[in-house]
């Protein structure tokens, strides 16, 4: 299972929708309302635009489900997750995401939901991108929050960064489970931080999906 308190920024409840289909991408969304369905197809968008651009197969099928609960495998902070043994994403509604405080120290709106979505999706759509079975919590997480930030809209990604200062990882061994499940958010910008280097980029994506880099 791999995923992402109460605040002012409820949002209405919207009524629930028959399955949708998300144009131009292979993502179909179960449930959901008005918020929710265009944020997460703009999300489907930018993950699959993220990895079709960078010459990585994105022909893979891809539910979304809408959950009250998070599968009981997920962390109880989670907002959504990837179940790789049903090969279906799990989110949170919009308005229960937008009931806890913040995410990433930045407080919750739409576009967040959005970048949510598409970190989940890039998980589905990576898992068949990689070339060894068993991926490292690292390794996995690595390559989801790295499409989910190079895709954030630019204004909430420069918030994000803003809000999480840092110089980004400068070895392979810092880029570890360890690491990631002591503090996520750290870990997800830092590894972005690492992607952005012109020595690392796709070239060490790549490396990592194809099994080249083992990051423990």
């Amino acid at each position: 299972m791999i995923g992402a308190s109460p605040g002012a920024a409820i949002a209405r409840e919207t009524p629930a929708r028959a399955d949708t289909r998300c144009e131009g991408t292979r993502v179909v969304v179960q449930g959901g309302g008005l918020t929710e369905v265009p944020l997460i197809c703009a999300g489907a968008r930018d993950a699959t635009g993220f990895f079709a651009g960078r010459k990585l197969d994105t022909a893979v099928d891809v539910d979304v489900e809408i959950a009250r609960l998070l599968p009981e495998e997920a962390t109880r902070a989670a907002f959504g997750c990837y179940d790789a043994a049903r090969r279906r994403v799990y989110l949170l509604s919009y308005a229960d995401f937008a009931r806890r405080k913040d995410w990433f120290g930045v407080a919750i709106e739409p576009a967040m939901y959005r970048s949510l979505a598409s970190h989940e999706i890039a998980h589905a759509i990576a898992a068949c991108s990689f070339r060894f079975e068993q991926p490292s919590i690292a390794a996995v997480e690595y390559v989801g929050y790295v499409a989910m930030l190079s895709v954030m809209q630019p204004e909430l990604r420069r918030r994000v960064l803003a809000r999480n200062p840092g110089e980004g990882y400068d070895a392979d061994a810092q880029i570890n489970s360890t690491i990631y499940l002591i503090d996520p958010t750290r870990f997800a910008v830092e590894s972005y931080r690492h992607f952005l280097r012109p020595e690392n980029g796709m070239r060490f994506l790549h490396e990592v999906l194809a099994g080249r880099i083992r990051l423990e």
